[in-house]
């Protein structure tokens, strides 16, 4: 997310460039045609790069002044006032000034709100795959906003109750000939730089928009492109996540790489690829990272003390309780590396090999078979494997999976409130069988009543 906000936000700034500068580049590519400016800074226009710049330095003195909160507006109306005049007093050539692009030059804003209107319904079936693109971009942008400015209260928002609202909205402004929209970097940006404080700042700002509309709306042609494009420029900046980027790339290898390549992907290809892309590596990163910080770990019984955690024995010792505990993820990516941490069966007679579950409320099917296969080389050498701290969902696929009748009811202890417990009894249980073979070495192990092996 902290990759795919800091690519949009670098796109935004890099996108306003061309009406910055006046410089039109024939690359579709933000970068390609910022590089492609770099390389002919011969050709931008002097006139509209010194009004977008004389705007951008008035944003950015106002937003260090008291009069922060008005600065984009403030800025807008002096370039706009600033053009119209040099304009009529033809001040170095009255050419050279009307060929500053204006909002009326892209588009003309009519005096009257949209008028309802029907969907095409033929227009279905070729829209719903972008349609779902376009709902993915506008999803994941209103959960990185969300995740970004946290309401008043300091508490960030509820990103289901986003996704309803963006919902509605979106069908709402379908029948009026609204385009899709979700949530917005530079927008939010702008609306937080000049004092908002609550949702009701949206809606004020709709109803004003509305009365602008259609009270003012010719004069609004008359702003200066240059002027929003460094008015978009700073909210692009102010988007940035600076501070969030550096505290990924020192905390986790695995997440720095993901939002380094999400980063790269979101600025060269369309932003859904870009995030479909980013969530498949980061899917894969995730299982490549958690598959290898699987541990095993035996717990030494000492007599009348603590147990001690030591590292898991090669081979599994005969006529002996070996306790084992495991430590990380047991999802289908860890079950083979888990596999051969486990210590071997060997030629190991007599041995009851208990493995603590705690904690682990589901099973992988490839975690499954680990242990079928497990217990079966252990009843193959007259052993047993004790499965310690089921819960009752494990209990569950175990009676399922068949894996139940091959270990046997009796081997299978269930957690309790009371942590040891389940342990106490699985290593009397341990003891009994193996005091049960003749020849066995007793092994003073403590009752469920002398205390807490875990």
């Amino acid at each position: 997310m902290t990759g795919f906000l800091n690519g949009v936000a670098v796109l935004i700034i890099l996108g306003q460039f061309g009406d910055l500068t006046g410089f039109q580049s024939t690359f579709s590519n933000s970068v390609a045609r910022t590089l492609d400016l770099l390389l002919r800074l011969g050709r931008i226009d002097f006139h509209t790069t010194f009004l977008g710049l004389l705007t951008l330095a008035i944003i950015v003195l106002l937003l260090r002044s008291t009069w922060g909160k008005y600065a984009f507006i403030v800025a807008i109306v002096i370039s706009t006032v600033l053009l119209a005049i040099l304009s009529l007093q033809g001040l170095f050539t009255v050419e050279a000034w009307q060929n500053v692009k204006t909002v009326g030059e892209i588009a003309s804003i009519p005096r009257s709100l949209p008028s309802l209107g029907l969907p095409d319904t033929g227009l279905i079936g070729r829209l719903i795959l972008p349609a779902f693109s376009v709902a993915v971009i506008g999803l994941i942008q209103g959960a990185g906003v969300s995740e970004s400015f946290p309401n008043p209260s300091g508490k960030f928002p509820d990103v289901s109750r986003d996704f309803l609202g963006q919902g509605a909205a979106n069908i709402a402004t379908s029948f009026v000939g609204g385009i899709p929209a979700g949530g917005s970097i530079s927008g939010t940006n702008l609306i937080m730089a000049a004092g908002s404080r609550s949702r009701w700042a949206n809606i004020f700002a709709g109803i004003l928009v509305v009365g602008v509309v259609l009270l003012v709306a010719p004069l609004v042609e008359f702003v200066p492109m240059p002027a929003l494009a460094a008015l978009l420029i700073v909210a692009g900046f102010q988007g940035l996540r600076v501070e969030a980027a550096k505290t990924i790339w020192q905390t986790s290898k695995v997440s720095s790489t993901v939002m380094v390549m999400t980063f790269i992907f979101t600025l060269f290809i369309p932003l859904h690829y870009a995030v479909l892309i980013g969530m498949a590596l980061s899917i894969v990163l995730h299982v490549i990272g958690q598959s290898n910080k699987i541990i095993v770990k035996e717990w030494a019984l000492i007599p009348g003390g603590l147990p001690e955690e030591r590292p898991a024995p090669p081979t599994v010792p005969g006529n002996k309780l070996t306790l084992l505990q495991i430590y990380g993820s047991l999802f289908f990516a860890a079950a083979k590396n888990l596999e051969n941490l486990l210590p071997e069966v060997g030629k190991a007679e007599r041995a009851v090999v208990a493995i603590g579950l705690r904690g682990k409320s589901d099973l992988s099917s490839t975690f499954i078979n680990v242990l079928e296969r497990y217990a079966q080389l252990l009843k193959a050498q007259n052993s047993k494997l004790m499965l310690v701290g089921v819960d009752p969902v494990v209990y569950g696929q175990l009676e399922k999976t068949g894996l139940l009748y091959i270990i046997g009811e009796e081997n299978i202890f269930f957690a309790t409130r009371k942590l040891g417990e389940a342990m106490n009894l699985a290593v009397a249980a341990a003891n009994e069988w193996l005091q049960l073979k003749p020849g066995s070495p007793a092994f003073s192990n403590p009752s469920p009543e002398q205390g807490d092996p875990e």
